[in-house]
């Protein structure tokens, strides 16, 4: 038991020894270790002041590089920069000049604009005034008739039909209803007539463009719808194709715009067609009358050529009779040409053989002075040309 413990105690003295041995040496290397630390933080703290010194001192020495760089080039540089700058200030200035150009140009401009809508509202007022004096002559019944006339009388005149030549105008007339008077009796080739009224009745239209009102609107559309079938049948009743000798069973109702016919097939679709089956009436606005009187204008060109063939081949058989007689004396001409060359020829042969041997003669023995010499006359060696045929051309 003592032994036991003893060896105990001694185990624990020497692990206690050892242990002290052990912390001495650890704080030793600790100990060291620190002072390397101390050592290498005041050898880092040396070489960052050096650095320091380094980069400053390197520093200092580009900034005096750099002043003297900029002082040798300072003049070149501002010498380049007033060459580089003055173009970019003529610019400047000519831009400067080009913008104040375009102001006085745009003020001119607001200035014309300004004038040019004054005077625009001045036409509209003024158009504005003519429209209404326009709708309150359109109201009276005369004027629109005039109106119409007018109207269908320059479509004649520019489908080239002349008056008293292919058509009449206002002529009196006895029909089953009493004496009328058409406003126009076109004459077609081979003596056939076309009778044109232009009296359209246009009061419930003209009245239905003025109010607001959309059913009042309607009603008076189909109320122009019902005048213009009423007036178709009081034309189919007057029976023209009696009254006028040659006319054809039929009457053209001229209207004198195509929205007017449109505004009445709107509210009535058949209005047109019951006018022309029950009636024999052909509604028609100013496009199918100006291709109605073209066509007839052309008939009667035709006609004009009819007529005239005969007599265009009389003048053509007169004119070839003249043209061969003509012929005829060219070739005498040619003839006496010939002969007149031929004996000049001769002429000139004769001289030579006959007479110019002898004037040789004359000069060899000196007889002439040299200025009073002459040469022979030449002779003529031009054909002329023969008159010929086509075929022998053509040959």
């Amino acid at each position: 038991m003592e032994l036991t413990l003893g060896l105990a105690v001694g185990l624990a003295a020497g692990f206690a020894a050892c242990w002290y041995f052990m912390a001495r040496k650890r704080g030793a290397e600790l100990t060291g270790a620190r002072l390397r630390l101390a050592a290498a933080e005041a050898d880092h703290a040396a070489r960052r002041e050096e650095l320091e010194k380094a980069r400053a001192e390197l520093d200092t020495r580009f900034r005096g590089i750099a002043a003297e760089v900029v002082r040798e080039n300072s003049n070149e540089f501002r010498q380049q920069a007033q060459t580089l700058v003055k173009p970019v200030g003529e610019s400047l200035d000519k831009l400067q000049q080009r913008i104040g150009e375009i102001e006085e140009k745009r003020s001119g401009a607001y200035e014309g604009i300004s004038r040019l809508v004054a005077e625009t509202k001045e036409q509209m007022g003024a158009l504005r005034t003519e429209t209404g004096r326009l709708n309150s002559a359109l109201r009276s019944p005369q004027i629109r008739g005039r109106w119409g006339e007018q109207l269908l009388e320059n479509i004649f005149e520019l489908a080239g039909m002349r008056e008293h030549v292919h058509y009449r105008k206002q002529a009196t007339l006895e029909t089953d209803e009493g004496q009328s008077r058409p406003d126009f009796i076109v004459t077609v080739p081979g003596g056939m007539k076309i009778v044109i009224d232009s009296k359209t009745p246009l009061e419930s239209y003209y009245r239905a463009h003025e109010t607001d009102d959309e059913r009042e609107r309607d009603e008076l559309l189909r109320r122009h719808a019902q005048s213009l079938a009423n007036h178709a049948r009081d034309l189919g009743r007057k029976d023209y194709s009696r009254a006028v000798e040659g006319a054809l069973d039929m009457v053209v109702l001229f209207v004198p715009a195509d929205a007017i016919l449109d505004a009445a097939m709107r509210a009535r679709a058949s209005v047109w067609e019951a006018a022309w089956r029950d009636h024999r009436v052909l509604i028609a606005t100013p496009s199918v009358v100006i291709a109605l009187l073209c066509t007839v204008h052309a008939a009667w060109q035709r006609e004009h050529v009819q007529r005239n063939a005969e007599a265009i081949a009389r003048e053509a058989r007169e004119l070839y009779h003249r043209l061969g007689i003509y012929a005829g004396h060219i070739d005498g001409l040619r003839r006496g040409l010939q002969q007149a060359v031929t004996a000049y020829n001769n002429s000139v042969g004769s001289f030579e053989r006959r007479l110019l041997v002898q004037a040789r003669k004359l000069e060899d023995l000196h007889a002439v002075g040299n200025a009073d010499q002459f040469e022979a006359p030449e002779p003529l060696d031009t054909s002329l040309r023969r008159l010929e045929s086509t075929d022998e051309r053509e040959e």
